[in-house]
């Protein structure tokens, strides 16, 4: 199979991370944390809390289209993105915060969608591809050799250029596009 590229996202509230990988080899190319630093607003009308977050997902769906398009002008055409989806799990949520607030990451992922299907990425065609967050699972032994990695270390652990995978949020999106590697590398399509 030829060469192709593929990113993965983990997206999040506050910061994330977006992984450039060349299929099949799953090669690290490019990785960009993502961290969200967002002025103090004043909301002077309405819902004080959901246009914060709002402001916010909009910030992070910026953030996540600058990373892809840098990425695209960079390195060329990407194939596809895999990036973890949303599954409502409140009775996982650690703190009565947690509870009343989780309705703010699938609208951070509606943002990042929609500006992902305005850089010519959708789900409808297949270059948008969702993914369970359960599929990290498959990759436990991968991810926990990463995260065991001393800081300082340039040594490969899993594979080419995996010392750029340098925080959680990266190495959960790196697992994201491996899986979608390892889709595309058996069927020939995301």
């Amino acid at each position: 199979m030829a060469p192709h590229l593929i990113i993965g996202i983990d997206p999040g509230l506050t910061s994330g991370g977006v992984v450039l990988l060349e299929g099949p080899t799953e090669r690290v190319i490019a990785a960009k944390s993502l961290v969200a630093r967002i002025p103090r607003l004043e909301v002077p009308l309405g819902d004080k809390a959901f246009t914060a977050a709002e402001r916010h997902a909009a910030h992070q769906a910026d953030a996540v289209g600058a990373a892809v398009s840098q990425m695209r002008a960079e390195h060329g055409e990407i194939v596809a993105i895999g990036m973890e989806s949303f599954i409502d799990q409140p009775h996982r949520a650690r703190t009565a915060r947690h509870i009343k607030e989780r309705w703010k990451t699938p609208l951070a992922i509606g943002h990042i969608c929609a500006r992902l299907h305005s850089l010519g990425f959708s789900s409808a065609e297949g270059t948008l591809v969702f993914q369970d967050p359960s599929i990290l699972g498959q990759f436990a032994r991968e991810l926990g050799a990463l995260e065991a990695r001393p800081r300082t270390s340039s040594a490969q652990v899993v594979c080419a250029g995996d010392h750029l995978l340098t925080n959680d949020h990266l190495r959960k999106a790196w697992a994201h596009g491996a899986w979608l590697n390892i889709r595309i590398s058996k069927d020939g399509t995301p």
